[in-house]
């Protein structure tokens, strides 16, 4: 493609012997140095990247300027290795596409897709596999605040020595300077023959030098894409023509296209240019800057500064007199440069062997710039950046760093960037100047930058005299122009200097202006740059932080000499050939110095010996060059002395552990394995609260003498107090012994009473009276592998209702720690003794969480816990929703039960233990060490009573009353491995509150006995308020295995009247039994049975004489009635005999009926299921009462064929 834009117009004097010159250049493939842009904005579109404000000076003050970056394009940094392959996959997943490609194939530029904001592509591109970095493309700024019109021409040289720097060194024609900036006026005479011309390109529209560039002969413009790197003119359209209003005639100059004539007047009204307002001073007077006028002048001022030709009787003088100045254009005429073209003008001075590098611009702080930068360092370049001209520090926080200046590397260890602030002729930090409180030597020295006198740009196009094309200009770009003509000047002077050494020269050779900056200290750099210096032979820098000090960890008869190396040894910068080392009993006889010995450069340390112990030396060491020896100030006195410490304990030597068996407040120590030296003095023993490495500035709590005695027991430890402990070792060396305090602690150990509990062998529903030092289950119980422990806990917030969790399944689970008031399901096959170390409850009470369901919880206190009190609002408390209640009054609120169910190893039973003191027949207290269930129906806290603090007025005695009114009855279900004991029927006048306690979650192979009154839930207890007439009450037994034998038993019976009647009935079998009469009942569930059903009926009991009568027999064709009536409720025995008296048929046994007419029914068979022959039997009715007595009656039945 052709580009149309403006083209490099050459004269006589840059074209030499070049016959003409194409009016077009050509732009080349993304794959070269340059990349091809599509077309050209200016100004380009841009949009704001972040917050940050970017401070420039203008005639009213500083303003601010938003983080600005060119819209529809960002720069991207590939991974090393990168294949193509996976470029094409991050184009197609982000819509981006190539816009250029750099020089390192690493570094894109992409074109975003229409709509795609810049900051979001960053955040996606970030995010990508193969993008080291992403970041917008910004705009940097141009540096340049107002300058002084009243003030002298070019002062700097005279500031930092150029005149004598020039008797040492004027420059090298091989020294090429890039001047990244807005441009050069290649046609000024004071610059015309200092411009680079490239040997390889000839202007023929061709690459000749394949360097991606097109006619390159002299440099590049970098915002056009084309070969004329000169500023464009003032009119914004690149003609070199303008005046600031389009018309070629500025303020009557006539058109001439000069900024200013000797007639132009300086109005009021004229424009003011936001980066240097003031205008410029020319040798004819202020120019009034119209817009952009100053930047258009800025890179031609730098260049002048830095090599404007010298004794051409034309004009001011250069630092460089003979360097070459290849200028390379990023600043467009009307906006902002783009941080795109300043990375590909720093590589095109790169690739092109650039020796010095001036950076002409500034702006919020990208890392894109890093790598080129360090790549540019690499090849051989020195880089040099203004400091901003922001009246702040920049520190540490990346927030307060710019671009390009703070691009030193990736880690800060190397310095590739010389970072330049400014100065005033009185050598003080210009008000405009940024200051440096990093720790990175961002800014690395200062130089003049206040009204620099220098070139301007001319308009030879009208054939106007360049008489008018100087003039002054301020900021610290033009500080950083200083340095970089004395770094020409240096590389020029030392061509076999690299960048590190180049600026080691600028800084070792630069003026310390501490003394007249004293509130900037240690921000300015190395100080003001000093051209002559900065060329001399100086000597080199002494070395620093000389120290002389025993040897340690010796036997004595050493002494340390160590020192920091000179500031010119290393680091690129190697003028020095070594070091020496001298000694002297008198630092202030200088004959009387002797030395010890040469030490290679690179090397900061010496050891002198053999010297006489406690003799006092002093010492001082020199640093050499090629042609100087340099002094340190004297060091001492130092002493030799036997500083050898005894070892110290090792990790792992020392233990420590809390003495068991004991009622606490002791810790023992033992380091047996420790063997000490020879010169043993003592062991020294140390405790804090808190770990510790070093015992320096502590006292020990003991000392021990004994070299063989490595045990000691700490008797003065507070219980539940964590400690850490060391142990050191002294010898016995004079005149102090030797010992090393840094340590090895153990802990936290901490003292506590060691309690021992016991189980038998079985199955246990314990809790731990102690907050146990270790939490965990396993090492309580000693348990070698969490299969080991075979423990569970309910947890009520698990399926449908809870669950166990099992420690060999969740040895990690927060819900099994021990923690006071948990209770855990514990089984063990032989007997268990644990030693339970932890602190009991001193005072206080414990509070619980509880969750909806079942909770297992445990006795958290060294003895029985009460649960009954006298006074309902004492015990147990319940908080919910910010208030506190009884356990009664929650209860009767609904928010959880007021009893709860231990369990009984030695019965395999739960045990009802009730806080109502009515409840006689309910266990009162929790024991200790014992867990137990309580439902909760809402989160709340359970705290539990501290029976240490409850008086023994106020637990509930129990006071058993039995009469009409007040009596129950125990009803026991039993399995051969399990029994279901505490289940209560009766009569009390609180029978609603005493009924319906529910049962607790089943265990493996349990049983369970339910009782209920007619439309009453379920329960282990249930009460009527009275007894009238018959009631009944129906029984459930459930067993956790179908198909097991079980046996329902009444232990008591003494406390139901005696006027009543007790019957049990068989649901399913239709059986009877008088529970009077019968201690228990026994079935065998079947195999597909849970559960068997029951009524329990007690009623009023005949007073007339036990009497059977009216027995009649009626047979039918297959069965027989047999009627009968009793005079009172008897167990009643219903047999048929033949006639020889022979039993045939038992149809009732111990059946309890009812007085009145009963009728039992024969199925005329035996018993073993045959039918019997016709003939004559006899029908037998016995009856037993309650009270021993028996009746009988006989009858006879025929049966036919």
């Amino acid at each position: 493609m052709i580009n149309s834009g403006r083209m490099l117009k050459l004269d006589a004097g840059i074209c030499g012997t070049l016959v003409c010159f194409l009016a077009v250049a050509l732009f080349v493939g993304t794959i070269g140095l340059q990349a091809v842009r599509a077309e050209t904005v200016r100004p380009w579109d841009t949009e704001l990247v972040s917050g940050r404000l970017i401070p420039l000076a203008t005639a009213e003050g500083t303003v601010m300027r938003p983080d600005l970056a060119v819209s529809g394009q960002v720069l991207v940094r590939l991974y090393p290795g990168t294949s193509q392959r996976q470029v094409d996959q991050m184009l197609a997943a982000t819509g981006t596409s190539i816009q250029t490609t750099y020089p390192d194939g690493q570094l894109l530029l992409l074109k975003l897709s229409p709509g795609q904001s810049v900051a979001g592509a960053v955040r996606v591109l970030s995010g990508r596999p193969e993008v080291a970095m992403a970041s917008p493309d910004r705009l940097m700024y141009p540096l340049a605040v107002p300058s002084d019109p009243l003030y002298g021409m070019q002062w700097h040289h005279l500031s930092i020595q150029t005149p004598e720097a020039w008797d040492l060194q004027t420059g090298s024609p091989s020294t090429v300077v890039a001047v990244i900036d807005n441009g050069v006026d290649l046609n000024h005479p004071d610059l015309a023959d200092r411009i680079w011309r490239n040997p390889r390109e000839n202007v023929n529209g061709r690459d000749d030098d394949g360097n991606g560039y097109v006619d390159d002969v002299v440099g590049w413009n970098f915002v056009e894409g084309n070969n004329d790197p000169q500023p464009a003119g003032l009119d914004g359209e690149g003609n070199g023509e303008g005046n600031g209003e389009g018309n070629g005639e500025q303020n009557g100059d006539e058109g001439d296209g000069d900024p200013v004539g000797p007639t132009d007047p300086v109005g009021p009204t004229d424009p003011i240019d936001p980066i240097d307002p003031a205008g410029v001073r020319t040798s004819q007077g202020i120019m009034p800057t119209p817009q952009s006028e100053a930047s258009v002048h800025h890179g031609t001022h730098a260049a002048g500064i830095i090599a404007a030709r010298a004794n051409n009787g034309v004009g001011v003088a250069g630092i460089n007199w003979n360097c070459q100045i290849m200028p390379l254009k990023v600043v467009p005429a009307e906006g902002d440069p783009r941080t795109s073209d300043c990375l590909a003008a720093i590589q095109y001075a790169t690739v092109m062997g650039a020796d010095i590098i001036y950076l002409g611009f500034f702006g919020a702080y990208s890392a894109q710039y890093t790598p080129v930068i360090a790549a540019a360092v690499e090849a051989g370049a020195t880089v040099i950046a203004p400091a901003p001209n922001v009246r702040a520090a920049i520190t540490n926080d990346p927030r307060s760093w710019w671009s390009p200046i703070c691009n030193d590397g990736d880690s800060f260890a190397d310095n590739n960037v010389i970072g330049v602030g400014g100065t005033d002729s009185d050598d003080r930090v210009a008000s405009f100047s940024a200051r440096d409180d990093s720790a990175f030597d961002f800014i690395d020295l200062m130089a003049p930058a206040v009204n620099i006198y220098s070139t301007l740009c001319g308009n030879h196009e009208a054939g106007e005299p360049y008489a008018a094309a100087y003039g002054t200009q301020t900021g610290n770009s033009f500080a950083a122009a200083v340095v970089t003509g004395v770094a020409s000047l240096v590389a020029a002077h030392f061509p076999e200097y690299g960048p590190a050494q180049i600026m080691g020269q600028l800084k070792m050779g630069a003026t310390n202006i501490d003394e007249m900056n004293p509130s900037y200290a240690g921000q300015i750099g190395a100080g003001r740059v000093n051209a002559y210096d900065s060329l001399r032979d100086l000597p080199p820098r002494l070395p620093r932080a000389v120290q002389a000090y025993d040897t340690p960890n010796d036997d004595g008869g050493s002494i340390t000499v160590e020192w920091s190396l000179s500031e010119d040894d290393g680091d690129g910068f190697d003028d020095v050939v070594g070091y020496s080392v001298q000694r002297s009993d008198d630092p202030e006889d200088e004959a009387g110095w002797v030395t010890l010995a040469d030490v290679e450069a690179g090397i900061g340390t010496y050891v002198d010996t053999p010297v006489e112990d406690h003799r006092p030396y002093y010492y001082r060491v020199s640093v050499s060059d090629q042609s100087t020896e340099v002094f340190s100030e004297a060091v001492g006195p130092a002493m030799a002395r036997d500083d050898t410490p005894p070892p110290a304990l090792e990790e792992g030597q020392l233990v420590a552990r809390d003495v068991i068996d004991t009622d606490g407040g002791a810790i023992s120590l033992g380091w047996s394995s420790y063997n000490p030296p020879s010169d043993f003095g003592l062991y020294r023993i140390w405790r804090a609260d808190e770990p510790f490495t070093s015992v320096a500035g502590m006292e020990p709590i003991a000392t021990i003498a004994g070299a063989t005695i490595r045990q000691y027991t700490d008797n003065t430890a507070v219980n539940g107090k964590p400690y850490y402990y060391a142990v050191s070792v002294r010898d016995t060396a004079l005149p102090e012994p030797n010992e090393i305090t840094q340590v090895v602690c153990v802990g936290p150990v901490i003292a506590s009473p060691n309690l021992p509990i016991s189980f038998g062998a079985g199955l246990h529903m314990i809790a731990l009276p102690a907050s146990a030092i270790s939490k965990d289950m396993a090492d309580i119980f000693g348990a070698a592998e969490p299969s080991d422990l075979r423990l569970a806990r309910w947890n009520p917030t698990l399926g449908d209702g809870g669950q166990y969790v099992v420690y060999s399944d969740a040895p990690a689970s927060s819900f099994l720690r021990q923690e006071l008031g948990r209770g855990f399901w514990y089984r063990t096959s032989v007997s268990k003794t644990i030693s339970l170390a932890g602190m009991p409850v001193a005072e206080g009470n414990i509070r619980v969480p509880l969750r909806p369901g079942w909770n297992q919880l445990g006795n958290p206190y060294i003895s029985d816990m009460p649960m009954a009190y006298a006074d309902a609002d004492s015990g147990a408390k319940v908080h919910i929703l910010g208030r506190t209640y009884s356990l009664r009054e929650a209860a009767d609120r609904g928010y959880v039960r007021d009893y709860v169910w231990r369990y009984d190893p030695l019965t395999n039973s739960y045990r009802l233990i009730s806080s109502d003191p009515t409840a006689t027949w309910a266990e009162q207290q929790v024991p200790r060490n014992a867990g137990f269930f309580v439902l909760a129906f809402q989160d709340a806290e359970l705290e539990l009573p501290n029976p240490a603090e409850v008086s023994s007025a106020s637990v509930a005695v129990p006071t058993t009353v039995v009469d009409d009114n007040h009596w129950a009855v125990r009803l026991v279900a039993r399995t051969d491995n399990a029994a279901d004991l505490d289940n209560f029927i009766g009569v009390h006048p609180q029978a609603e509150r005493l009924s319906g306690v529910a049962s607790p979650p089943l265990l493996e192979g349990s049983v369970d006995l339910t009782v209920a009154t007619g439309g009453g839930n379920p329960g282990a207890t249930a009460f009527v308020q009275s007894l009238e007439g018959v009631q009944s009450w129906q029984v459930c037994v459930t067993c956790a295995e179908p198909g097991r034998a079980v046996e329902l038993s009444w232990p008591d019976l003494t406390q139901v009247p005696a006027d009543r009647r007790v019957t049990l009935r068989d649901l399913q079998t239709g059986r009877s039994v008088n529970m009077r009469t019968t201690a228990g009942y026994s079935f065998r569930l079947a195999d597909d049975q849970a559960g068997r059903q029951f009524e329990l009926v007690v009623a009023q009991r005949g007073v007339a004489a036990l009497a059977v009568t009216g027995l009649q027999v009626a047979a039918g064709a297959d069965v027989s009635q047999i009627a009968f009536t009793l005079s009172q409720d008897a167990a009643v025995e219903v047999q048929v005999l033949n006639i020889a008296g022979r039993a045939v048929r038992t149809v009732a046994a111990d059946s309890v009926m009812s007085a009145g007419a009963n009728i039992a029914t024969w199925n005329q068979r035996s018993d073993s299921g045959a039918r019997v022959p016709a003939g004559r039997y006899l029908v037998t009715v016995t009856a037993r009462g309650e009270d021993g007595s028996v009746a009988r009656a006989v009858s006879t039945v025929s049966l036919g064929q």
